[in-house]
């Protein structure tokens, strides 16, 4: 429903003069100057967006995720980067983090051929918790993976993702909890839209994928059905193959004039190959996931315009893990197996309150439970429970100038109640000319693993060497963030950027520290958590698009970031500078490529990762497409990391020798 709301609203909000309170200027068209010198000025800025043509050359997209409401984007409370489904076509990538590389700021990285790691700003290792990841606007930040993501494991298919909206910067003010960094909303396809079925068929490389979608509807109620197979051999180096198999159904329906219904559940599982063939202690075996989600949603449009807003999600996350180790009296079989259940129920209503001023506010309870014998020391299930009320008002102060405040005050159980407001203003100084600036406040409240681990024996009762306890009395982190943004376009829309200059301070960061009791046995090590870190970050980030004709399309986007830690390996946990330029270009009307070169700077990934030397990267994909009668085809032939190899999360020596090297795949896409 929530991405029904950006396709209902944005014909109507992407058109300053239709939106209550008279038109900004921005329909008046861009202002003529030298392009070259805007180019050069951009360039020696900062960086890009992967935009589709159409966004190049006609009005900037709308945004819903920063403050849950439909905006242009130049007026959103925030730089918002726009993945579009051109954009995702264009680059050639089928899983959800290497799309990530094409947003500034962030950082990628497989730990293995299942496991990837996306972060922005860094202070991260495998488990990625301080961004908020969003699929429909539904969180999949998960308990049983400490509050980061499973990205393989999510029952998103790449061809019904719509659009992705990636917000840089902090937005606990909207969503609470884990949006402490950044927010990444990934808004599938309407049911309905694109009727008819497709195919397509990837192989090479040790990778494969079959995903086979339906769309339709009669006007009342629409439906879309997709099922997909994927598998891959994983690193170079590495036993990680993995396998993995979806199902994923959304539906709508239309009762009355006022009112919406929807629904949407996915289910996921999968098998992966985890461990070292050397490690007695961390030996090669299989891994097992079972997911499955249920969304429901009721919508009804008020008078005047109103919504208000009714949804419920159930979500489960299964592993299944069991290994044996060679201990004293005897070999022992351990199982980390743990389930995560959580369940969320909202409530919502927005419109516009004058001319001038619109918002929204709601309510949210969401509670949490976690069940691992291994890692608790008993079956019982760990919880918690979030209550939450949030709002955020939309203000036109003047012609040109728009007033966004945000605010969320949230109770988690595991720890204190916290405030996390929002302000920013955008002045648009001259037609296509915004300045953005802005302060907000963030928390990230601690996992349920921080706050209630207690690993001291195997679950036969044989004591472990290497204790890691909870500490149920930890504080939430806390971010206070300030910057200032630039968003432009010049020569009849052909060029483009949006730039970013942030200072964030954090307090209160949550570390693993050595601790020692009386419970703790004689030559054990034991570990727990402590609010102890600080860290002051502060970076230049932006995106530039450039179509100096019809057909062609250069993106750049850069990212210089410093982070100011005493601790060395925190302090180059994100690359001083980190670039990534793309080029699509149409050849025929009927054949197309992109080239895409990453260059990312030295970053030490945290917890089980290595300090990485900087890395070159280059991408491409070639397109051919043709139609027969209602059929219609693509042939697609892509390459990654086309010379050379690097290593991915972790450096040498074996056995944990994570090296990612050529990729070579072709695919054909089947519209019927």
């Amino acid at each position: 429903m929530e991405n029904r709301s950006v396709v209902t609203a944005s014909a109507a909000d992407s058109d300053p003069a239709t939106r209550p309170g008279g038109p900004t200027g921005v329909a008046a068209g861009p202002r003529r100057g030298s392009v070259c010198a805007l180019v050069l000025a951009a360039l020696a800025s900062g960086a890009v967006q992967a935009l589709s043509e159409g966004e190049l050359l006609g009005d900037l997209p709308v945004v819903f995720s920063v403050a849950r409401m439909p905006q242009p984007q130049q007026e959103a409370p925030g730089m918002v980067t726009v993945l579009d489904r051109e954009a995702i076509r264009a680059s050639g990538y089928r899983n959800l983090p290497d799309l990530l590389r094409l947003a500034p700021g962030f950082q990628v990285a497989w730990l293995r051929g299942w496991w990837g790691v996306a972060t922005y700003h860094g202070l991260a290792g495998e488990f990625s918790n301080r961004v908020l990841v969003l699929v429909d606007g539904r969180p999949v930040n998960s308990e049983y993976w400490s509050q980061g993501i499973d990205w393989q494991s999510l029952p998103v298919a790449i061809d019904d993702v719509d659009r992705i909206e990636v917000l840089g910067g902090s937005n606990s003010a909207t969503y609470g909890t884990n949006a402490f960094l950044g927010v990444v909303n990934i808004a599938t396809r309407a049911p309905g839209e694109s009727p008819g079925a497709s195919a397509r068929f990837t192989a090479g490389s040790g990778e494969g994928e079959t995903v086979v979608r339906w769309s339709g509807g009669n006007g009342v109620v629409a439906a879309r059905m997709t099922v997909g197979w994927r598998a891959g051999e994983g690193l170079d180096d590495l036993r990680d193959t993995w396998r993995s198999r979806l199902l994923n159904l959304r539906a709508e329906a239309r009762p009355t004039a006022s009112d919406e219904l929807s629904l949407a559940f996915a289910h996921q599982s999968g098998r992966a190959f985890e461990g070292y063939a050397t490690d007695v202690f961390n030996p090669v075996r299989e891994r097992r996931t079972a997911n499955q989600v249920l969304q429901l949603g009721w919508l009804r449009t008020l008078a005047g315009g109103a919504e208000a807003q009714v949804s419920f999600y159930e979500s489960i996350d299964r592993h299944a893990d069991e290994l044996t180790l060679p201990l004293l009296p005897g070999p022992v079989e351990v199982n980390t197996n743990r389930t995560a259940l959580r369940r969320s129920f909202e409530a919502r209503l927005s419109g516009f309150l004058a001319d001038d001023l619109r918002g929204n506010a709601g309510l949210e309870f969401r509670s949490d439970a976690l069940t691992s014998l291994m890692l608790f020391g008993n079956p019982d299930a760990r919880q918690t429970r979030t209550w939450r009320a949030f709002g955020n008002l939309e203000w036109r102060a003047a012609r040109a100038t728009t007033i966004n405040l945000g605010l969320m005050a949230e109770r988690v159980s595991l720890t204190r109640g916290t405030l996390a407001p929002r302000l920013f203003a955008n002045h648009e100084v001259a037609a296509g000319h915004m300045l953005r600036a802005g302060l907000s406040t963030a928390t990230r409240s601690p996992t349920i693993f921080e706050a209630r681990f207690n690993q001291r024996t195997t679950p036969s009762g044989i004591p472990i060497d290497q204790l890691i306890l909870g500490n149920p009395g930890l504080k939430p982190e806390r971010i206070a963030a300030a910057e200032l943004g630039y968003q432009g376009r010049a020569a009849a829309g052909s060029t483009q950027w949006n730039l970013r200059l942030y200072e964030e301070r954090l307090k209160d960061l949550i570390v693993q520290v050595p601790y020692n009791d009386a419970t703790v046995p004689p030559g054990a090590q034991a570990y727990t958590f402590a609010n102890l870190e600080t860290s002051r970050n502060r970076g230049l980030e932006g995106q530039v698009a450039f179509s100096p004709m019809a057909g062609t399309r250069l993106t750049l986007s850069h990212a210089a970031q410093r982070i100011r830690q005493h601790i060395p390996r925190v302090a180059h946990s994100a690359p001083g500078n980190a670039t990534t330029l793309m080029w699509t270009q149409a050849v025929t009307g009927a054949m197309d490529f992109s080239l895409i070169h990453h260059r990312v700077g030295r970053i030490h990934w945290l917890e089980f990762g290595d300090d990485l030397r900087p890395i070159r990267r280059t991408d491409a994909r070639v397109t051919w497409r043709w139609r027969d009668g209602p059929y219609r085809g693509e042939l697609i032939l892509a390459g990654t990391n086309l010379f050379g190899r690097y290593d991915e999360f972790r450096a040498p020596p074996p056995p944990e020798t994570h090296r990612f090297g050529r990729r070579l795949t072709v695919g054909l896409k089947v519209d019927f």
